[in-house]
């Protein structure tokens, strides 16, 4: 989501992830209602990526896979598609390179990359919140 200041980019954050309820109205995703959904998958399921990319002490590979539940090979086609294979060439340890404290190792591009490849990564189906929207009708 990109806008001028004031445009109210995040009040719709603030709305997608429930942090204030609407007061009237609906938002609906894919035709499912937010406020019917339990609000621990409604806020698992979006992923913000601020305008100061934040990178944890560790490796590449735990900066894009923090829970370590992808193979190799989907993280690195997402770094290509990036076009991060030149970070990856720098450093013959690939996804075990080393990110210093803030990724103070990487430009700033670099960094803004990296989160939105661990924002694709992390994308989960929406089927659960469908199956679990489904139930209760």
């Amino acid at each position: 989501m990109v806008g001028r200041t004031g445009a109210g980019k995040s009040t719709i954050c603030l709305a997608l992830s429930r942090i204030v309820e609407i007061a009237s109205g609906s938002i609906l995703v894919d035709g499912i209602s937010l406020a019917k959904l339990p609000i621990k998958e409604v806020r698992k399921r979006l992923t913000v990526i601020p305008q100061d990319a934040t990178l944890f002490t560790g490796t590449l590979r735990f900066n894009l896979d923090p829970e370590n539940r992808l193979p190799d090979s989907r993280i690195l086609q997402v770094l290509e598609e990036a076009s991060l294979d030149e970070l990856m060439a720098r450093d013959s340890k690939g996804l075990d390179t080393l990110v210093t404290e803030n990724g103070a190792n990487l430009s700033s591009g670099e960094k803004q990359l990296i989160c939105i490849c661990r924002a694709i990564l992390r994308v989960s189906p929406t089927s659960q919140c469908v199956e679990k929207q489904d139930r209760r009708a």
